[in-house]
């Protein structure tokens, strides 16, 4: 029979080392500060149990850290499962408190698992429970099995048993050995957790014995969906194997099997844990976020208050925005039709509706605190006026309660690293042509980014000829025969040409072909002020048919150049096709500060964004933030064919 006993609060001490006899001479004896006897520091809502397995013939402790608010309500929780209790709890305690607080994780329940009896040798018992083989045939190793099947078969009962515990919702957390024994529970029972939060595993055990176990995960994989997130310090000597392995699992898409790595720069084996857990846990419990056509995100902007606080939601393109005091935006991230988030703040709204399907409210829920604030005005109409005086609804001031305070720095980027599949995008027809939304939204370098693609049928052009005022517009073509007049120049491009449209010219385009030409419509738009003489000067608009280009050896394939100049709005525009052989890799994963576009014309490739691998194939879009590592594999058969895009 499994029994535990509970022990006092789970303590750890701080000694603090105040000195007894060191006196200042000009200090009074009165001013001198009393030396204090060590006392406990505790960590709040944490209390330790003893448990003895019959499975394992041992006794364990296990160190538990409790919601806030556990003890006021009937709510259940998520369990997270951390292996190295006994060096990781108060560690895995402070990132719950800073990722709960940002908004990232929900509240949950922390089980750190570690050995009991007197005086355990840790590094022996982790060495027998975190091995899934003896590579000497001891018993010092191998015990694997075993304590899996405790965890399954004792603890998490018992958990389940006496907090209220979420019970299909469980994390597995461990680094090192313990990252060695996660993955091996990952692939010996996939439906006893359904996240996996590692670091440095120790993948070469036992001539890398994991293969087998993996092997046996990759017949049916599993049968619900499980995130797993792995990282290894850049230090590390085995950070290329530990790559390599992630590669492999990618690729493999295992049924059911989400994977996110990450490489942690300048970090060693032991020092991964602290921000590869903060990593891990904001991957496994990364909320839903949903694209919204404009037809839904409109009926909520709008003015919302309740007593003399209001908020204002203002629609941007393709996402709301919430707006404080006059002062900049904050993204909101649709997790539902009605339901918002602010990342990196523990802020979230809830649209509620009549019957009818107005909007009515919105539930603001803080770290501390909820308000439902009715609705007062659509953003489209006029505030009531005061004193004669009509004011907009934008006028009205935003006063929060602390709680429900916003940070300063919240604005950020909205297009993070990706890549979009051409077979993913819905086209969206009119009178003229398919238009397929690909990208929308800032970056680090543009005040926006907006990338669609447009079918057009014989004859048919999309709109009459325009210009931009502070819009460099690029197009490529993608199939078919374009017509493009930009300037008065008239010019025929075929698959592969492009044409570059500079602020202030006007251009426009016609399918010139005899059956339908569909092309990529790129739309640059930069904070600071254009450069119309500098655009002019270095040859203003222009146009480059694929048919001209020279075409440049190299020893993986070949290489076209299409531009490289300065434009209206930047002062280094440049763009090329890149040609690779089978097999190939473009270069070692690299980082620079240009923001860069990869658009596949032919081929299969697999490209790397940080830690990440995704498959692309011809007509789909990576978009590659400054900084990031990348770097881009032929996966195909034959050779593969993109262009490559830089600005500055």
């Amino acid at each position: 029979m499994t029994r535990f006993r509970c022990l006092p609060s789970l303590m750890f001490l701080l000694v603090l080392l105040l000195p007894g006899t060191a006196r200042s001479q000009s200090m009074p004896a009165t001013a001198q500060p009393n030396a204090m006897a060590p006392h406990p520091v505790e960590i709040p809502n944490t209390e330790a149990l003893e448990l003895h397995s019959v499975l394992a013939d041992r006794d364990y402790v296990l160190h538990v850290n409790l919601p806030a608010n556990y003890s006021g309500g009937d709510k259940r929780y998520p369990v997270v499962y951390l292996l190295d209790g006994q060096w990781d709890f108060p560690l895995l305690s402070a990132i719950y408190g800073e990722q709960y607080f940002d908004g990232f994780i929900p509240a949950f329940i922390t089980v750190g698992i570690t050995w009991g009896g007197a005086n355990p040798d840790y590094d022996r018992l982790r060495a027998r429970d975190f091995t899934p083989s003896s590579p000497d045939g001891s018993a010092n190793w191998g015990n694997a099995p075993r304590f899996l099947s405790f965890i399954r078969r004792e603890l998490v009962p018992f958990i389940d048993a006496k907090y209220r515990t979420v019970k299909d919702e469980r994390t597995l957390i461990g680094s090192s050995l313990g990252g060695l024994f996660t993955l091996y529970a990952l692939f010996t029972g996939p439906d006893l957790f359904n996240h996996y939060v590692l670091t440095s595993p120790a993948l070469q055990w036992d001539n890398s014995v994991l293969d087998s176990f993996e092997k046996e995960f990759a017949v049916h994989g599993s049968e619900r969906p499980v995130r797993v997130f792995m990282a290894v310090g850049a230090l590390e000597p085995n950070a290329q194997a530990f790559l390599q392995y992630v590669e492999r699992l990618a690729t493999a898409q295992y049924h059911g099997l989400q994977v996110e790595s990450r490489v942690l720069d300048n970090i060693g084996h032991s020092g991964t844990k602290a921000e590869g857990y903060s990593r891990g846990l904001q991957s496994v419990f990364a909320r839903p976020a949903i694209r919204l056509s404009s037809s839904a995100l409109t009926p909520l902007a709008g003015s919302y208050g309740a007593g003399n606080e209001t908020l204002v939601i203002k629609r941007d393109k393709d996402h709301l925005d919430l707006i404080r005091n006059g002062g900049p935006s904050l993204p909101l991230t649709a997790e539902t039709d009605n339901d918002f988030y602010v990342r990196g703040a523990f802020i979230n709204l809830h649209f509620k509706k009549d019957d009818k399907g107005h909007v009515e409210g919105v539930q603001v829920t803080g770290y501390n605190s909820q308000r439902y604030m009715q609705r007062q005005q659509p953003l489209s109409s006029p505030a009531p006026s005061h004193g004669g005086t009509s004011s907009s609804v934008l006028r009205h001031r935003l006063i929060l309660p602390l709680s429900l305070s916003f940070p300063a720095d919240t604005l950020s980027d909205t297009l993070t690293g990706r890549v979009v599949h051409w077979a993913d995008l819905r086209a969206k027809q009119d009178s003229s042509r398919d238009r397929r939304e690909i990208l929308d939204g800032r970056t680090h370098d543009l005040a926006s980014l907006e990338i669609h693609a447009s079918t057009l049928d014989p004859g048919k052009a999309p709109h009459p000829p325009h210009e931009h005022a502070d819009i460099e517009e690029l197009v490529i073509v993608k199939e078919g025969r374009l017509r493009s007049a930009i300037g008065g120049k008239r010019k025929i491009l075929g698959p592969g040409s492009i044409a570059m449209a500079l602020p202030g010219d006007m251009h426009g385009f016609e399918n010139a072909a005899a059956s339908r030409t569909t092309y990529y419509v790129l739309k640059f738009r930069t904070a600071a002020p254009i450069d119309r003489a500098r655009g002019r000067s270095a040859g203003g608009s222009f146009t480059v048919n694929w048919d001209t280009l020279t075409v440049q050896p190299t020893g993986k394939g070949e290489k076209r150049q299409l531009f490289d100049r300065q434009t209206a709005l930047f002062g280094k525009f440049e763009m090329h096709a890149t040609t690779l052989n089978a097999g190939e890799v473009s270069h070692a994963p690299h980082v620079h500060r240009q923001e860069e576009i990869i658009l596949l014309r032919k081929g299969n490739v697999t490209m790397q964004i940080g830690d990440k691998f995704y498959p692309a194939a011809a007509g789909d879009l990576v978009f590659l933030p400054s900084g990031v590592p990348h770097a881009l594999k032929n996966t195909g058969v034959g050779p593969c064919q993109y262009f490559a895009l830089q600005w500055q």
